[in-house]
C-alpha cells in the first residue's frame, strides 16, 4: 500500500525529499559555515586595526616626548595657585606692571586681607517691587545677584580678594589690565568701574602702595597713596577700580 502510494507520488516524494535535504544542508553546513566566516573576518579585521593603532601610537611617540618635556619645562608656569607667603610677590609683580604702563596704582583688601573660603551658591528671592520708588533698590538687588552668581562659580574655592585702583590714560589702563590678566597667576576680574578724573601732568606716579590688607603676613605698610605734586596743569584721564580674585593654594 505504502509502496504504491510512493510509485503514485514519486515526484512529489522526491521533491519532498529534495527540500528536506536543502534545509538540513543549510541549518547544519551553511549556516554554522557563514558564522565562522563572519567570525573569523571581524577577528582578522579587529587585528588589523589592533596593528594599525598600534602604529600610530609609535609614530606619535616623538609627538608625546615633545609635548612632555614643553610641559616639563613650563611646570612653573602653570603652577597659578599662590601660597599665602607668597602674596608679596604678587603685589610687588603689579607694582611693576604699573611701573611699565605708566599709571598710579592703589590697592586694598575689601575684606582687611583675609583669604575666604567661597561658599555655596545661595538662592536669592526678590518680591516684584509695587511702586517705581522701589526700582532702585530692585537694581541693586539685581547687581548683588549676579555678583553673588560670580562667586559662586569660581574655578578656585580660596582667593584673597583685592580693589587695585588705577589711574592713566585709556591706552595705559587697557595694557595694565592685559598684563595683569596674561600673568602666571590664578586670578579672576570680576568687576570693574571706570571714570573720568583730572591729574596733574608731569606729576610722578606711586606704584604699588603699601599692603594694608595683609594682615596674615604681619607686613607693616602705609595705607596712603604718596605722589610728589610737581604738576603745573592738570590733564583729563580715567580711574579705574577693579575687582580682583587672587586664587591662594590651601
Amino acid at each position: 500500500m505504502n509502496f504504491s502510494f510512493i510509485k503514485t507520488h514519486s515526484a512529489l516524494v522526491s521533491l519532498l525529499t529534495l527540500l528536506v535535504m536543502i534545509v538540513g544542508v543549510y541549518f547544519f553546513v551553511i549556516r554554522p559555515l557563514r558564522t565562522m566566516i563572519t567570525n573569523q573576518a571581524t577577528s582578522i579585521q579587529e587585528f588589523y586595526a589592533k596593528e594599525e593603532n598600534q602604529a600610530k601610537q609609535v609614530n606619535r611617540l616623538p609627538e608625546l616626548k615633545k609635548q612632555y618635556l614643553m610641559i616639563e619645562e613650563k611646570a612653573p608656569a602653570l603652577d597659578i595657585l599662590r601660597n599665602e607667603d607668597q602674596i608679596v610677590g604678587f603685589i610687588q609683580t603689579l607694582e611693576e606692571v604699573a611701573s611699565e604702563t605708566h599709571v598710579t596704582l592703589t590697592i586694598a583688601s575689601k575684606d582687611n586681607g583675609t583669604i575666604t573660603e567661597a561658599k555655596k551658591k545661595v538662592p536669592v528671592k526678590t518680591a516684584k517691587p509695587s511702586e517705581a520708588s522701589d526700582a532702585e533698590n530692585t537694581t541693586d538687588v539685581k547687581k548683588q545677584v549676579r555678583n553673588n552668581d560670580i562667586l559662586a562659580n569660581l574655578p578656585f574655592d580660596r582667593y584673597l580678594r583685592l580693589s587695585i585702583v588705577v589711574s592713566g590714560t585709556y591706552n595705559d589702563i587697557v595694557a595694565f589690565v592685559y598684563k595683569t590678566e596674561t600673568l602666571s597667576v590664578g586670578l579672576d576680574v570680576v568687576g570693574m568701574e571706570i571714570k573720568r578724573v583730572e591729574i596733574e601732568k608731569d606729576s610722578k606716579k606711586s606704584q604699588g602702595n603699601t599692603s594694608p590688607f595683609l594682615p596674615l603676613l604681619a607686613i607693616g605698610t602705609s595705607a596712603g597713596e604718596t605722589t610728589q605734586p610737581v604738576a603745573e596743569e592738570t590733564i583729563d584721564a580715567l580711574e579705574a577700580t577693579l575687582d580682583i580674585l587672587v586664587y591662594v593654594n590651601k
